[in-house]
Order: structure tokens, then sequence, then C-alpha cells
């Protein structure tokens, strides 16, 4: 239909394909439907110079269209005359050479120094159509039950890093970040930004450096804005409540606004609070913090790699999981004490588990070198024998993966075959195997994140978000920012320089 001039039935067509892409996929995740429709509509020449697109659209259809107009990305608007004229120079060259080598030789002399000094290749630009209609928009009518009972359109539904390789999604991405993107983003981390300071101070100036009154007003308004931001996690999960309570990211989101805001209330009541309850809450608000710097591509590439890799390697994770659990709950069983015992009151028994069995033993030794009946020993604490608690055998096993065996050195192997055992079996299953195959697979999982199209995806999510949970109703009706059909000048290059 485009390519016969077609172009009403064209727009309708693709439309109707647009709006049933979700429809599609979520009944039947196997006809790509998604990939094939953007596939074929990619990049499509936009061969009607003469006329304008008012000029080829039926008017009817032009009133159906919410937005519709000429996209110049901002580095094309770097292109000079100059650029300009030597493309076209570049077109004509060889015709200019077989009828005019003087004017060629002129002119070459000139483009040939443009070229060294000024630029690196001449640039011009084409009109390409993306004619994405209902693919990013929104029913025109409203109602403000919108802002908790949402409706994804195609746009919001991409979850498959292969359809972020298509220019279609690239300029789609790109238009909607430079449209309103960035200014909902970064509006979002300054209020972030006030939240988090708001606590920061309070929780790590002196008292004796700002009073009550003030310590007060900012814990007030570090409630008052994390129940604010905990309002659009609750609109998340009513949105989606598997796939919120599924992703450990909206886990962390929770509790980086949770811990500091409940933390604020129990702080304006008791005044004073135990300190590991406020370090917690300057940590995960200080890591949220540094997750804002994902959209920039400077430090997006970063975020895109490590959450990619953590999605792709998180099975192996469990099944190491469960092998530390495994090592951690048989050593308890074999080297727990089996006999009262009180760190208090020196008790030695039978019981080769036991602290004061493990703790080392200092003799005196007289200046004639014999040994004096009386000893001196250590005393033992929760340390000395890390296997008596389950919760400390965990512990113990995670720092013997890392190649800290300390927990076992009181322990004499040669009386000891089982320990022994398990330690030889621990060290070749998880120290060697399992970790150098934990490596080969990060570097696997590095080499297929490291790409555009994860950051675009992780780009696409965030406006995903603004979207969905940070726009009101009426401003996701609005015509900029959600267009189906749009036109772009592309950048090309002299082939002549290729």
């Amino acid at each position: 239909m485009f390519e016969s001039g077609n172009i009403n039935n064209f727009l309708l067509f693709i439309s109707q394909i647009a709006f049933a892409l979700v429809e599609l996929e979520k009944y039947n995740k196997n006809l790509r439907a998604t990939k094939n429709f953007l596939l074929k509509i990619n990049l499509l020449h936009y061969k009607f110079y003469n006329y304008s697109f008012e000029d080829i659209v039926d008017p009817s259809l032009l009133s159906r269209l919410q937005y519709y107009g000429i996209y110049v990305h901002s580095y094309l608007t770097n292109t000079s005359f100059f650029d300009s004229l030597f493309f076209w120079i570049s077109e004509k060259w060889n015709l200019l050479e077989k009828h005019y080598p003087k004017i060629y030789n002129y002119l070459n002399s000139f483009y040939l120094f443009y070229l060294s000094y000024f630029t690196i290749y001449p640039q011009k630009t084409v009109r390409l159509i993306f004619p994405l209609l209902n693919f990013a928009t929104y029913s025109q009518n409203y109602s403000y039950y919108e802002l908790f009972y949402l409706h994804d359109n195609s746009f919001t539904s991409l979850d498959i890093s292969d359809y972020y390789k298509w220019w279609n999604i690239k300029a789609l991405i790109n238009f909607k970040w430079n449209t309103y993107g960035k200014q909902y983003y970064f509006l979002i981390w300054t209020v972030y930004s006030i939240f988090m300071c708001c606590f920061l101070i309070v929780s790590t100036i002196s008292k004796n450096d700002i009073s009550w009154n003030n310590q007060a007003i900012l814990l007030i308004v570090t409630i008052f804005l994390g129940l604010f931001h905990f309002i659009f996690e609750v609109r998340q999960f009513i949105h989606k409540p598997m796939h919120y309570i599924t992703s450990p990211w909206n886990w962390f989101d929770l509790a980086a606004i949770l811990f500091p805001t409940i933390t604020s209330i129990i702080w304006l009541h008791d005044i004073t609070l135990p300190v590991w309850i406020i370090t917690i809450s300057v940590f995960l608000l200080e890591i949220r913090f540094l997750l804002f710097f994902r959209v920039l591509k400077y430090f997006g590439t970063y975020f895109a790699i490590m959450i990619g890799v953590a999605q792709k390697i998180f099975s192996f994770l469990a099944v190491l999981g469960i092998l530390v659990l495994a090592f951690a709950h048989s050593l308890h069983i074999l080297l727990r004490p089996t006999t009262e015992y009180s760190y208090n009151q020196p008790s030695y028994t039978n019981d080769i588990n036991n602290p004061w069995n493990l703790v080392s033993t200092y003799k005196f030794i007289s200046s004639n070198s014999t040994v004096e009946g009386s000893s001196l020993f250590e005393i033992p604490d929760n340390n000395t024998n890390m296997f008596a608690l389950f919760s400390t055998s965990l512990l113990a096993v995670y720092f013997m993966l890392t190649g800290d065996s300390s927990a076992v050195s009181s322990w004499v192997y040669k009386n000891n075959w089982m320990l022994v055992f398990l330690m030889v079996i621990f060290s070749f299953f998880t120290t060697i195997y399992l970790l150098n195959l934990f490596i080969s697979l990060l570097g696997n999982a590095v080499d297929e994140t490291n790409n555009e199209e994860s950051f675009l995806k992780l780009k696409c999510e965030i406006l995903s978000e603004i979207e969905l949970f940070w726009m009101l109703p009426y401003q996701r009706k609005k015509k900029t920012g959600f267009q189906i059909f749009y036109i772009m000048k592309h950048q090309l290059m002299s082939l002549k320089n290729i």
C-alpha cells in the first residue's frame, strides 16, 4: 500500500495492527507480532517530495492522527550549508569530471582542503517515515480512576531486548525523552534529592550543631516526601501486582522509601533511635540516589550491564546459595557443641566442639627450658565456634567461599576425617569449580548485555513509569510526546568518502 502511494489505507491498516499488538503478544508470544510489525515498517522512505503530508493524506484521517510532524535529532542541526553544498558536489563528481575537467580540478582542491581542516565528511539529510500509529498513545476518553487503574499500550509493554534494535523504537524513545521525559525525570530526581538530604542532615550533623526544632522540621519534610513516593509504589503494585512482587528492584525502592520514613516517624516520638536503623536508612537512600544516574548514557550502559547480568545469573546464584545452605547445615550438625557451656564459667568436657576446648592454651617455660604446671587459657566468645548456631554457620561458610578458612582452624584435621571430607568437597565444587564457572558466566552475560539495546530498554522502562505513574490522565492525552506518525530527517554520508 505504501509503495503504491495508497497512503490513507496504509495508515488505517497499520493503526489497527499497532492497536492490537499488546493483545497479540499476550495470547501468543510465538507470533512475535511486534518484531514482525516493526520489521515491515522500519524506516520507510518518504517518496512524496513535491507534496506536503497534508496533501497526500485524507483530511478526515488527519483529524484522527493525534500528532504528526518533523523530528530532527539535535546533532543534525549542526549540518552546515557547506556540508550540504559539498555533498551535492560529491553526488555530481563523476559527471563534473567528465564534462568540465577544469572546473572539477579547481573545485577539487578546495574540496580536499575543506575535508582536511573543517569536517570529516560532508553530510545531508533525507526524510524517513516512522508510522507508529496507535503504538504509544492513550485513549482520549479519560477519568481520574486511571490514577490507580492504568492501561498499557504497545510501547509500555515492550519487554524483549530484540525490539530495541529497530530504528523505529530508538527514534521513538529519543523523541519521548527529548519531548517530556528528561523534564519529568530530573524533576523526580530533584524531589528525591530533597527527601534524601533532609534525612541525611538530621542523621549526620551532631545534635549540638542543629536544634531539635530544625531537626523536627526536616523529619516532617522527610515523612511527607516519603509518603508521597510511597503512593507511587502503591500505584505500581495495583497496576501489576505479580510483576511488582517478583521484581527485586521494586522491593529495594520500597525499602529505600519506607525505612527513612518510618525511622523519621519514630524519631519524632522517641527522639533517640538505635544507630543500626539510621545506618540502614542512610545506606538505602544513597544507593537509590546512585541508581538515578542510569538514565545518563555515560553511566547508564554500566547500569544496564549490571542489571542484565543479575537477571541472567540469578538461577546460578540460587543454586550456589542452596549449596552454601547445605554445607552450613552439615557443618553445624558436625561441629556444634553437644554439652552445656558458658562463656563466663570454664567448663572442660570430653566434647571436642566445646568452645573451652577450642581456645588456645599457653604454658609457662622456665629459664632452664622446662614447662611449668600452670597454664593460661583464652576466654572463648561467639566467634570461637561459629558453627554452634546455624545463623553463624551460614556466615562462616560464606567466608570460606571467599577463601577465609579461619572458622575451622581450631579443629585438628587429623582427628576429624569427616570435617576433612566436607572441606575437600566444598573447596573443589564451590571454590574451584562453581566460582570459576561463575566468572565465565559473568563474562558471557556482560558480552550479551554490553550493547545499546540494553540501555534503550532501561530508558524505555523509565519512560513507561513516567507515563503511567507520574503523569496525570489529561497529560497522557496531550498531542506532543505521544506521536503516532512523524517524519525524521536522517543524516547520510557521501559515498565518495566511505
